[in-house]
């Protein structure tokens, strides 16, 4: 049976994977929508970098979740509150868009705890 936590782990999941895509065919708009908002192709260099890490992410979060080990995602989660927190204060030190990096990391520290 599915719960609520897994089915929003695996749409989770399914963001990071589809998000892993989108930054690699569109890097500027990405860098963008991650909240650099005057991105540029020089800029968003590093988002190839951040669509992997995503991609990674996304399929071990659906594997874990296809699999039934409800434990391992939810540490999964709480690990994902730290590449949360450094996006927020990479933008927040470039005076960038931060909140959707912050409320990630709520999400994360919600969701992460309630699997355990």
């Amino acid at each position: 049976m599915v719960t609520l936590l897994d089915a929003i782990s695996r749409l989770l999941g399914c963001v990071l994977i589809f998000s892993c895509v989108m930054f690699n065919i569109y890097p500027v708009g990405a860098a963008r929508s991650f909240g650099i908002t005057d991105a540029d192709a020089r800029t968003a260099m590093f988002m190839p970098a951040l669509a992997a890490r995503n991609g990674a992410f996304g399929v071990l979060v659906l594997s874990l979740s296809l699999t039934g080990q409800k434990r391992a995602i939810g540490m999964l989660w709480l690990a994902a509150i730290i590449p949360a927190v450094i996006d927020m204060r990479t933008c927040l030190s470039h005076g960038e868009k931060w909140q959707q990096h912050a409320i990630s990391a709520v999400l994360f520290s919600i969701l992460g705890s309630s699997m355990l």
